[in-house]
């Protein structure tokens, strides 16, 4: 009896020493952008830190992953950085020169490296959230803002967001004639203010990952004023998301020549529930483009025509309707 005591003392004694790894969490999953990922090797969870498979989790960020068995080395890169991380080192080394510091390194278990998802994720710029009761990891490339008026749009926009708009009008006009009285202020690097013949626009560059999404509860109306101003103008932007908005000039009767939806050498576009009107020149012009998808959108009332494309490629339209447009060429497609 005293050497089977013995033996269990001894036995609690080496599963209290068992790092927290030995309980594998087989029930963990982990999503991206609400895309449930898949494992050959399940994560682990040690000392309170979720530890998933390298490939996976990068390849699902978007990154390119390199792996150096000589000196147990990973590098990843991606559109807007780069990191590396050695099994076993407590830090991981940003290209940009930064160092972040991580409680449990990465590991290798089964023939599988492992790397801390919270750490990988937000150094890649994500946002990542445990959701204890469905022990369940959410990763979101976004940042996600709410905004109800033309000064919080304008100042939300930006990479690696996706922006949320509250039922109403939001007049860019009102908002960069207040910027210019010097009530307001624009330190938006990715925001610009361009001067039209008869006013002045909002244009807006290089920006990449961004949703701006209009509420289910009610329109979302984005309006300018000058007729020779686009509504929305996006120049050199990548992967970007246009849903459930309203664009058009004020008022919506006369003539234009500015469009409504303004594409310039950008690319993976994807526009769902759009309802582009007059008066602008055109409901959507695209120069320079690729890759632009645009489901259940409506272009009407134009003073010219419907569309322009030049030199754009990949445009595929779902279930979309053109109506009532004038004066020109509906379609204008230019090699």
């Amino acid at each position: 009896m005293k050497h089977l005591k013995t033996l269990l003392l001894a036995a609690l004694l080496l599963l209290l020493m068992l790092p927290a790894a030995a309980f594998a969490a087989q029930d963990v999953t982990v999503d991206v952008n609400g895309s449930e990922l898949s494992f050959d090797q399940p994560p682990i969870i040690e000392n309170g830190r979720t530890l998933v498979p390298l490939r996976a989790i990068f390849e699902a960020l978007g990154a390119d992953v390199q792996w150096n068995g000589e000196t147990r080395t990973v590098t990843a890169s991606w559109k807007d950085g780069s990191l590396s991380l050695q099994i076993g080192s407590d830090r991981i080394y940003m290209g940009d020169g930064r160092e972040i510091v991580i409680d449990v390194p990465a590991k290798i278990l089964n023939g599988r490296t492992l790397v801390p998802v919270r750490a990988i994720a937000e150094s890649m710029g994500a946002q990542v959230d445990w959701i204890a009761e469905r022990r369940h990891v959410a990763i979101s490339t976004f940042k996600t803002i709410q905004v109800k008026n033309a000064a919080e749009l304008a100042a939300a926009i930006g990479s690696n967001v996706r922006i949320e708009l509250a039922p109403g009008t939001y007049d860019l006009t009102e908002w960069i004639d207040a910027v210019r009285a010097g009530s307001l202020s624009n330190t938006n690097p990715a925001v610009y203010i361009e001067e039209v013949f008869d006013g002045y626009e909002v244009e807006i560059f290089f920006v990449h990952n961004m949703q701006i999404c209009g509420s289910k509860t009610g329109k979302s109306e984005i309006v300018v004023q000058p007729r020779y101003a686009d509504v929305i103008s996006l120049n050199g932007c990548s992967e970007i998301t246009l849903q459930d908005l309203t664009l058009g000039h004020t008022p919506e009767q006369g003539s234009c020549a500015g469009d409504v939806l303004s594409l310039s050498f950008c690319t993976d576009v994807a526009c769902s529930g759009l309802d582009l009107y007059g008066c602008g020149t055109y409901g959507l012009t695209a120069y320079s483009s690729h890759t632009a998808t645009f489901d259940d959108c409506c272009i009407h009332d134009c003073s010219y025509g419907v569309m322009v494309l030049s030199d754009a490629k990949d445009f595929v339209f779902r279930n979309c309707a053109f109506r009532d447009c004038k004066e020109y060429t509906m379609f204008e497609v230019m090699s």
